[in-house]
Parts: structure tokens; C-alpha cells; sequence
């Protein structure tokens, strides 16, 4: 999966080695909608934490591969 993703980063044009994704990062490496990638988040389904005034939330690459093992078919 770890390669997957590296894949992914490349072809949208980022560091293979980004650390941190934003929910619209993360929706575009899993081909949905920035919704989705909220409610998942809203729904536990994906951690991430919230920084800034705005509360942006960030992923964590580990959490990011974790989603994507677990639900690769459905994605």
C-alpha cells in the first residue's frame, strides 16, 4: 500500500515522502469527495488532527495508509 500511495503523490505532482495531507490531498489520492474524507473523519474512520484558526485538519500518512489497507477494495 505504502507504494500505492507514493504512486499517487507523484501523479498529483507532490513529495513522495509528504508526511502530512490535507482532506483535499487525501480525497484526491482516494478519488473521492473533500465531503467524504470529512465524514469519514467525523465518523472515525480517519484520524486527523485539526490545526490553525480554521481548525484545518491534517492526516498523518500513517493514518492515511492504514485507511487505505483497510478499505483499498472501496476506495
Amino acid at each position: 500500500m505504502e507504494n500505492y500511495l507514493r504512486e499517487a503523490l507523484i501523479a498529483c505532482g507532490k513529495s513522495p515522502d509528504q508526511v502530512l495531507f490535507s482532506t483535499g490531498e487525501v480525497a484526491s489520492i482516494c478519488g473521492v469527495s473533500i465531503d467524504t474524507v470529512r465524514s469519514w473523519i467525523h465518523d472515525s474512520v480517519l484520524k486527523a488532527s485539526q490545526f490553525g484558526h480554521n481548525y484545518c485538519h491534517r492526516v498523518r500518512r500513517d493514518h492515511l495508509v492504514a485507511l487505505l489497507e483497510d478499505n483499498y477494495e472501496s476506495i
